[in-house]
């Protein structure tokens, strides 16, 4: 700066020269309401899962909470999802995915921090999909985490005797260890879901399922990489991805509805967050670390077996 005075001093006048920051922010709706064209905004935050939690999570009742919400918007020309996510439940994925394919408007995907695995299986159903160059995307496969104490039992000298009738019971009893043909149903199970996933990848993407295991297998890349190899359409922020759908519907002028359901901590902070602010890549492969004793992309279906 190249000094201090007082209003006085240069020559403004308070009443005239100087608007209330309430009134501007009134004159500023009011001038972006005008459009009858609506862009609706729904950020996806946490990980995948059934259960509700106190931190940031993605189930299928939430986000119908907020689909919800667009029955009552007038014009609405289209969605942009907001996802980050580093996975979760392949149910859970595979039933949001379902409900966003019924929405008969188009729908873009702008990606955060991670948008991974069961957070890139809900995004397939995206016509164009964003990301930063730092976004942390891909992980298609499968994962189960089995817990098994057989040996734990033994060393604790504890004996364990249970009865079932008929084959399988076994998957149920972690203090066993798994037969021959439980383990086979365990992977035959992993991999329906694992054709299930690449299914709506090549269908998304236009890829042929010998180029898409190539960079599939639980593979994570950077939104840069993903981009070069045909995971992600294009770079950029939300408002790029915003402007890019109000592009493509050809609208001259449009409002935004941001849809917020039931907000948890996580998610108001990260909408509070500035889009130039980006963690390092290091903070995010530490992050990414913090993951890896969580299933990234897990079959809940083995109760089905």
């Amino acid at each position: 700066m190249d000094g201090v005075s007082t209003y006085e001093k240069i020559g403004v006048d308070y009443d005239e020269d100087t608007v209330d920051f309430g009134e501007y922010i009134s004159a500023y709706k009011r001038k972006k309401n005008k459009s009858k064209n609506t862009i609706a905004v729904i950020n996806l935050e946490g990980e995948i899962d059934t259960r509700e939690s106190r931190e940031a999570v993605i189930n299928y009742d939430n986000v119908v909470e907020k689909l919800e919400t667009l029955e009552d918007i007038k014009n609405l020309k289209g969605l942009v999802l907001r996802i980050n996510s580093p996975g979760g439940s392949a149910l859970e994925s595979e039933k949001i995915y379902q409900k966003l394919k019924k929405l008969e408007i188009p729908i873009y995907i702008s990606m955060g921090d991670f948008c991974a695995s069961g957070g890139y299986y809900i995004a397939t159903v995206g016509k164009k999909l964003f990301a930063t160059p730092v976004t942390l995307t891909g992980s298609i496969g499968v994962v189960i985490l089995y817990p098994e104490f057989s040996e734990t039992i033994n060393k604790l000298k504890v004996n364990m005797e249970g009865f079932s009738k008929g084959k399988g019971f076994d998957i149920f009893d972690v203090f066993s260890k798994l037969s021959e043909e439980s383990k086979e149903k365990i992977v035959y199970s992993m991999n329906e879901v694992y054709s299930e996933f690449k299914a709506h990848v090549m269908e998304a993407r236009n890829i042929s399922e010998e180029d898409l295991e190539k960079i599939a297998g639980g593979r994570v890349w950077l939104g840069s990489q993903a981009k070069e190899n045909g995971l992600v359409d294009e770079l950029g922020t939300l408002n790029d991805c915003i402007d890019s759908l109000a592009k493509d519907l050809e609208l001259k002028d449009f409002k935004l509805a941001y849809i917020r359901g039931r907000q948890s901590i996580a998610e108001i902070v990260s909408a509070m967050k500035p889009q130039f602010i980006k963690s390092d890549i290091v903070e995010k492969m530490e992050m990414l670390k913090s993951y890896s004793n969580k299933i990234l992309y897990y079959d809940e279906s083995l109760e089905n077996l």
